[in-house]
């Protein structure tokens, strides 16, 4: 053939590619959908968030290349709204065909160079599907050079549950940064690999950083399905030992054949009942109008009370915020001296954690713990309570915390977070899914724990997701006589019962 028929040839082929795939059943069915349901969505300036989010859930019968590239380049890459972010991630996440995955891993090494967040959420979207070609992307996550997406790719292991990775895991037990070793140990845990109890258990006793502990602590208590267990090395000193008791003889030992050792003095800081062990810790506290308002006890049942389980201080608890600034005086009285702590409140806006007590995170070190707690009792006298709650403010305010520089470093590991009521105020009242979104997609960019506290009645089905999704706990503090909101009794099974009861009865005529 001569060259000219060559060069004819060659332009006939690259002016029909286009056509040969479209001919694909899975790309035509895709175009068919973008063209028709994404169009206003993400073309339109009057569409909202919402609109988007619901638009990319048909997706889901779109698994082909130009799906993927879809959603990474125009959602994952351009977009900053939480909600629709959340929703492109579970997609991708459920995207299992061998094109598709090249496409997500070629995407994963060349899109997301400088953007650091994108790459975590594509991370944990490829982690979820097992191939040869996802688990390329986990070996090179694994090695980045920034910790958030080392520790993003261990949550994707663990969520994943692909046990090829055990040796790469137990590798990063030795990683710089505490955020990548906390996460390393809790995925082995989600893996369930009991026979790295001992190093694991090794972790909780030893690690220079109390947030490895910490989430050690979590996962020895879901590798031994006990959630009574404290937060207090000889508590499971004394397991070890009643466990290792009923080995037979010539059966290998789950735990090893010496017990690890190390900061046997370790015991936890409690606030509502929670477990605080940190290196970075942030409170956020309600400070509505309604933290005013009394809170029942009875003295009588809080002294017969465990010293672990009573009220702290609690003769002289009179108020809501009586309850919360005994709880947090506490708290932080109880903690490291090595853990730096901010405190922010929050109303109708929230003033960041730097500026509500103390000057500055360098100087907490410097200061006397003595004095710490004197500051915040003033703080509590100077402060206005505030008409309405808006959480997100709030939680806003703890992310900035040593988040400006290196935040895999310097940032928050643990907010523990208190409010009564419903979110009345700000943005989380007015766009609450978008919201919700963004702040799952900071808690998994920086691998944040977030404990939930709720005065009374309050939005409980948000706290309890924002702590399951982030490993941390959630707590329901009722005072004395506490009734239960209709809408609110699945969370209480005893009330409910009562409450269904009473209603047959009214409508009986008793």
């Amino acid at each position: 053939m001569r060259p000219s028929c060559h060069l004819a040839l060659a332009c006939l082929l690259l002016a029909a590619a286009p056509l040969l795939a479209e001919e694909d059943p899975r790309t035509i069915a895709f175009n068919r959908y973008r063209a028709e349901s994404l169009k206003f969505a993400f073309s339109s300036s009057e569409a909202t968030s919402e609109e988007r989010a619901i638009g990319l859930r048909g997706l889901d019968k779109h698994d082909c290349p130009a799906a993927a590239e879809w959603l990474i380049m125009k959602v994952l890459v351009a977009s900053d709204e939480g909600d629709v972010l959340r929703e492109a991630v579970r997609v991708l996440s459920k995207y299992g065909s061998q094109d598709t995955i090249q496409t997500m891993a070629q995407l994963w090494g060349k899109a997301f160079k400088k953007n650091v967040r994108g790459r975590v959420l594509l991370t944990l979207a490829i982690g979820k599907v097992k191939s040869d070609e996802s688990r390329d992307v986990m070996k090179l996550a694994l090695k980045a050079k920034d910790a958030r997406i080392v520790a993003a790719a261990c949550r994707a292991i663990g969520k994943g549950d692909d046990d090829t990775f055990k040796d790469a895991l137990l590798k990063l037990f030795k990683h710089k940064e505490p955020m990548v070793r906390a996460e390393a140990v809790f995925a082995l845990a989600e893996l369930h690999e009991i026979d790295t109890k001992p190093r694991i258990f090794g972790m909780f006793c030893k690690d220079k950083s109390n947030f490895v502990r910490f989430r050690a602590w979590q996962a020895l208590r879901k590798l031994e399905r006990n959630n009574r267990l404290p937060c207090e090395i000889q508590a499971w000193m004394d397991w070890w030992e009643e466990k290792a008791s009923t080995v037979e003889e010539g059966e290998p030992n789950p735990w090893g054949k010496v017990f690890p050792g190390g900061q046997q003095t370790l015991k936890a800081s409690s606030w509502f009942g929670i477990p605080v062990l940190a290196d970075r810790v942030v409170f956020v506290m309600d400070a509505t109008q309604r933290m005013d308002q009394s809170w029942k006890l009875d003295p009588g049942k809080e002294r017969k009370k465990p010293p672990e389980k009573r009220i702290p201080n609690f003769f002289s608890v009179k108020t809501r915020y009586g309850l919360a600034f005994a709880y947090l005086n506490d708290c932080i009285k109880r903690l490291p001296d090595t853990t730096q702590v901010a405190v922010t409140f929050y109303h109708d806006r929230a003033a960041p954690p730097n500026h509500s007590i103390y000057p500055d995170n360098n100087k907490w070190l410097k200061l006397k713990r003595k004095k710490v707690r004197a500051g915040i009792k003033q703080h509590a006298k100077e402060l206005e309570p505030g008409g309405t709650s808006s959480l997100y403010e709030g939680l806003l305010a703890a992310f900035e915390f040593g988040a400006k520089k290196k935040p895999a470093q310097n940032g928050v590991q643990v907010i523990c977070f208190l409010t009564v009521g419903k979110p009345t105020g700000g943005e989380f009242k007015d766009r609450p899914d978008r919201v919700k979104g963004q702040i799952w997609a900071m808690m998994q960019e920086r691998g944040i724990v977030l404990n939930c506290v709720g005065l009374h009645n309050h939005a409980f089905a948000l706290l309890k997701d924002f702590s399951k999704e982030t490993g941390g706990i959630y707590v329901h503090q009722q005072q004395e006589g506490d009734t239960v909101e209709p809408q609110d009794l699945d969370f209480w099974p005893d009330k409910k019962a009562a409450f269904e009861a009473a209603r047959r009865d009214r409508k009986a005529g008793k």
